[in-house]
């Protein structure tokens, strides 16, 4: 579904992946698939979320990147 597992498998930092559900322009199993093939993936859902969510759920995206950022933080 995403790209060939030889370009995501390089991936070897901690990542976050924010995915709106009603993004038309990729699905859950793609969101899915690429969250197997990072090494260390952490893949958050945001309901009612299209392909800019980034714009669109500005309060719910500060408190996931807070959480990723004191994970990986230490």
């Amino acid at each position: 579904i995403a790209p060939s597992a030889s370009y995501w498998g390089t991936a070897r930092v901690p990542t976050l992946l924010l995915y709106g559900t009603d993004d038309r322009f990729g699905t859950r199993e793609n969101a899915e698939d690429l969250a197997r093939r990072i090494a260390d993936a952490q893949l958050e859902f945001l309901e009612g979320a299209g392909h800019f969510l980034i714009r669109e759920s500005r309060a719910e995206i500060l408190p996931l990147l807070r959480r990723f950022a004191a994970r990986v933080g230490g």
